[in-house]
């Protein structure tokens, strides 16, 4: 059976955005490691109050993505969130039956099209079906 074949997408190119893309980089079914997200809060370390938590329901198992709207986190925040001095941001995944090398994670934050905050990092070595 034949691959399908991608547009090739580095993290230089990521990197080169200063506003958010029109949709999405990658298609969802180049998604060959199986790589789903459970968890994703964003929080005020300085009082511990949790401002957003997504993830699933108890017991429920993180599934690889389908489509874009499955992609997509949408959010509002009050205008006092602008107050905040620092945010804390923490995502959990799981990977699929292989092992991923290297994989590498770009997460960018932007207010009006205006990139704040960027990311950047490297797990070297992910476990399969961890």
């Amino acid at each position: 059976q034949m691959q399908p074949t991608y547009p090739s997408i580095t993290p230089a190119d990521v990197l080169k955005h200063s506003k958010p893309s029109e949709g999405f980089l990658c298609p969802v079914d180049a998604n060959m490691f199986g790589i789903s997200f459970g968890k994703f809060v964003i929080r005020n370390p300085q009082s511990g109050d949790i401002l957003l938590c997504i993830e699933p329901e108890p017991g429920q198992i993180p599934k690889p993505i389908m489509d874009d709207k499955e992609r997509t986190i949408q959010y509002a925040f009050p205008r006092d969130f602008l107050k905040i001095k620092q945010i804390g941001t923490s995502v959990d995944f799981k990977v699929g039956d292989k092992e991923v090398k290297n994989f590498r994670m770009i997460e960018r934050h932007y207010f009006m099209n205006k990139l704040l905050r960027s990311y950047d990092f490297t797990f070297g070595f992910c476990i399969p079906n961890s």
